[in-house]
């Protein structure tokens, strides 16, 4: 099942082969199975990935006006826009800015509360807003 994407789409594949393991540890607990088949087995069937991870540079911070112009700019839809620009304004993780909802920003106290589900560390995180990032969009009210 995985040796298709293996190559050729490795992030996928080996978040597939994590999900499997997990519901073969699961199995496992719950007296199903008594290996783990997604384990080191599989591990060694799949052709080593090559290379080092590709990790992006950071756009230094000059350039970063000329970015922003550069994404209102480009003609993509108003909502992928202010995402980004949330994204520049917060720090923040794609996911977090694209699911964030109106209830978890508290317009009096300028402060964004995301929930611990939706952090990668799993515990609530609490941010300020600029006023920048304060004037983006239309409030929910």
């Amino acid at each position: 099942m995985l040796t298709p994407i293996w190559a050729k789409k490795q992030e996928t594949a080996c978040r597939v082969r994590q999900r499997i393991a997990a519901v073969m540890r699961w199995c496992i607990a719950q007296g199903h199975r008594t290996g783990n088949p997604a384990g080191d087995a599989i591990g060694d069937a799949l052709p080593r990935h090559k290379g080092p991870r590709r990790h992006y540079t950071t756009l230094p911070y000059s350039e970063v006006g000329k970015a922003l112009r550069a994404v209102r700019e480009s003609g993509a839809y108003k909502t992928t826009i202010l995402c980004f620009e949330l994204l520049v304004l917060t720090g923040v993780r794609s996911g977090e800015a694209r699911l964030a909802r109106w209830d978890e920003i508290d317009f009096e106290t300028s402060t964004w509360t995301i929930p611990g589900e939706r952090m990668k560390s799993g515990r609530v995180h609490r941010l300020p807003l600029s006023r920048q990032s304060q004037g983006m969009g239309i409030r929910a009210d």
